[in-house]
């Protein structure tokens, strides 16, 4: 693997190549960060990451998460990746800061689940804007309906509550929990104080 960088803060450049913000010692740890919105080039430095620290199967990878949340598609092939990797190498993810919506998706795809004490996890329905003829916006209402059950499938699954219930929780709003509720909902493994 060739050396890296090291950076002790973000870059000021935002188009700096993906292997120039790495930093190698957090790598050696086999620390992992998420931070800012989940996207395409999130997605892109992860697959790369974790597919190297997979080569060592045995020596769990430990992933600290801080998102508003992001694009769909994106957080579901992050989400993917980890499940995959997952089944042969154990994945820790702690939530710190903020977990929100594809966040708190991403967050269910680790062995375990951890929330730092003061860290917020939110959970909403999918939002869209929908422009086009009526055919149109009713083919993307039928997509929406699709994705967001996905992602509820994925929620109740890890957690064990059931979907009338998740539905309760984030029909027509955004929820945002406190690490002792997300705990009480299954949604975390524990807390970190």
């Amino acid at each position: 693997m060739p050396r890296y960088k090291r950076r002790s803060r973000r870059p000021s450049n935002p188009s700096m190549p993906i292997h120039e913000m790495i930093d190698r010692s957090a790598i050696d740890r086999r620390e992992v960060y998420i931070t800012g919105i989940i996207n395409s080039e999130v997605q892109y430095y992860l697959t790369r990451i974790l597919a190297y620290l997979a080569q060592d199967s045995k020596k769990p990878i430990n992933i600290i998460l801080n998102t508003p949340g992001g694009l769909v598609a994106d957080g579901l092939a992050i989400y993917d990746l980890l499940k995959t990797i997952g089944r042969r190498t154990p994945i820790s993810i702690t939530a710190t800061g903020q977990c929100m919506s594809m966040g708190a998706i991403i967050l269910q795809a680790a062995n375990k689940r951890w929330a730092t004490i003061h860290c917020a996890l939110g959970l909403h329905e999918l939002s869209a804007s929908n422009v086009g003829s009526y055919s149109d916006t009713e083919d993307t209402q039928k997509e929406i309906r699709k994705t967001q059950g996905a992602l509820n499938d994925i929620i109740v699954a890890r957690s064990g509550m059931t979907k009338k219930k998740l539905q309760s929780l984030i029909a027509r709003r955004d929820r945002v929990f406190t690490p002792a509720e997300a705990l009480e909902l299954n949604l975390i493994d524990g807390v970190v104080e």
